[in-house]
């Protein structure tokens, strides 16, 4: 059993990304009381890659405050003022956007309990969430802001295959040399992944179709790009049929230009096929493919998240079954709620309401100014 603590907490929010901590910095400027839990910035402090440079731009990458406290260009000028122009111009290296997010993290005026949330349970006059240390929390919201985490998808043909691991969790591998590695995917993760293990280790890697190489996340021109972003508030109210076309679009797979070079490296062979068509199975510690005929010792499967509201399962049973659902997507209003009241969800698994930003830094800004206004 946890030990409740007195209900003193108007929202909780569970998770600390860029979503959960630009949300709690507009409440503790509004004076709304919360309490915000999770890993900080968890995804890019563990789980890309530290020698490459981040997808997007600056301006797509800023930590979003309305008092511009986080201003990711004076950071920039701050501590590379030589290179500070060269740096803007370019994708910005993973090392630099690391020091600039412990640079947010240090100037908030607030603590972040830093642990999970294991367990969400709905009273009839509030939520409770138990943490992994079995601390109870009560509070009148909830603000579901996990990102991706929950949603890894890995295809059923290589989960009985060992060992596989999913790209989220390539920063516990870092360090694998002299392996035959089985890479499958087609997106930014896998070309990140081919350029770093081929140093070290033989690489085949395989994806459905020639790669599509583009510098914006997804295949549109830059201007265009920003312009889907900003317009995020009206995504909302455009009919069905549109929102599931443009979604299409946006979440078609790119590889930024500069990794073309790994194509032509020797220890990487690129295959385009299907998964299912290269013919798994385990022998002893390692993976063979009767297709190609080849062991492999490491399979990474970079292939990306699927959301879905069972997919949460910190959240309790009744609350799931309580939330209505699209498709396994929470169904939510103009302000992020869902249909059971106090519950919100932001991020990437609101995208087919809300549109492409939601699947990047930028659509924080939308989601503080509503949830700020609301809350």
């Amino acid at each position: 059993m946890g030990r409740r603590t007195q209900l003193k907490k108007k929202v909780i929010i569970i998770g600390a990304g860029p979503y959960g901590i630009s949300l709690a910095y507009e409440l503790w400027r509004k004076d709304i009381s919360f309490e915000i839990i999770g890993q900080p910035f968890d995804l890019w402090m563990k789980h890309t890659m530290p020698k490459m440079a981040i997808r997007s731009d600056r301006h797509s990458s800023e930590i979003y405050s309305k008092d511009k406290a986080f201003d990711l260009t004076k950071f920039i000028y701050r501590h590379e003022p030589k290179q500070a122009k060269k740096i803007l111009k370019d994708r910005l290296p993973s090392e630099l956007y690391r020091d600039y997010l412990r640079d947010v993290l240090e100037k908030l005026p607030f603590p972040i309990k830093k642990e999970k949330v294991v367990d969400v349970q709905k009273t009839t006059r509030s939520f409770v969430c138990r943490t992994e240390s079995g601390e109870l929390l009560e509070s009148h919201s909830v603000i579901v802001a996990t990102g991706i985490e929950n949603h890894k998808v890995v295809p059923d043909n290589l989960k009985n295959n060992v060992p596989v691991i999913h790209s989220w969790d390539v920063g516990d591998h870092l360090s694998v040399e002299a392996k035959d590695i089985l890479l499958i995917g087609g997106g930014q993760s896998a070309a990140e992944a081919a350029e770093h293990f081929s140093k070290t280790n033989r690489v085949t890697w395989v994806m459905r179709k020639s790669p599509i190489f583009y510098s914006e996340p997804i295949n549109l021109p830059k201007p265009l790009f920003k312009a889907a972003l900003l317009l995020s508030p009206y995504f909302y109210f455009l009919p069905k049929v549109f929102k599931k076309s443009l979604g299409r679009k946006f979440v078609e797979t790119t590889i930024t230009p500069d990794m073309m070079k790994v194509l032509s490296k020797d220890n990487v062979t690129l295959l385009c096929s299907e998964a299912e068509a290269l013919d798994l199975s385990s022998e002893s510690t390692q993976a063979y493919s009767r297709t190609l005929q080849t062991k492999f010792d490491l399979i990474l499967a970079a292939t990306g998240y699927r959301y879905d509201l069972e997919n949460l399962s910190f959240l309790g049973e009744e609350i799931r079954k309580n939330v209505d659902t699209n498709d396994g997507i929470p169904a939510i209003n103009y302000n992020f709620e869902s249909s059971l009241p106090g519950l919100y969800f932001v991020g990437g698994i609101v995208e087919p309401s809300y549109g492409p930003a939601q699947r990047f830094l930028m659509g924080a800004r939308h989601v503080t100014h509503r949830l700020g206004k609301v809350l």
